[in-house]
């Protein structure tokens, strides 16, 4: 699990990202933000949290999961893979998709999922909302 290194600073705050402690320092409003998951998941899939405190493979699992749900085919038709209910096993077809290997002919998950932020990031997925009318 990766953590931020706590100091002494005043408004440094500690709250949960998915299933991860992420340690920031902000004031007090955007800590009240963030304290609703869905809101710092959303946060972090765009990539206003940094990449260095988080487990990448995990966020990667959270949007798979997420693309899922609200945009089905769009991951199975970008990167030629079948669907999987298992985000980690949607991960690993990816990263054999993309010819992510490591040593050994291993699947480099990690560098899938980065792959994958990466796309989701850049828009390469297509044009996707995180939120709609009716969540408020």
């Amino acid at each position: 699990m990766k953590i931020a290194p706590l100091g002494n600073w005043p408004g440094e705050y500690s709250w949960p990202v998915g299933n991860w402690p992420v340690v920031r320092r902000c004031d007090d409003r955007s800590r009240d933000l963030i304290e609703d998951q869905a809101v710092g998941l959303k946060l972090a899939f765009i990539g206003s949290i940094k990449d260095e405190i988080l487990q990448t493979e995990e966020l990667a699992a959270e949007l798979v999961t997420f693309m899922n749900k609200n945009y089905p085919g769009v991951l199975e038709s970008k990167y030629n893979v079948e669907e999987d209910a298992d985000p980690y096993g949607m991960i690993a077809r990816i990263a054999e998709s993309r010819h992510c290997l490591v040593r050994g002919n291993e699947l480099d998950t990690e560098k899938a999922s980065v792959l994958l932020m990466d796309d989701f990031r850049n828009g390469r997925l297509g044009r996707l909302t995180l939120e709609y009318p009716d969540a408020y």
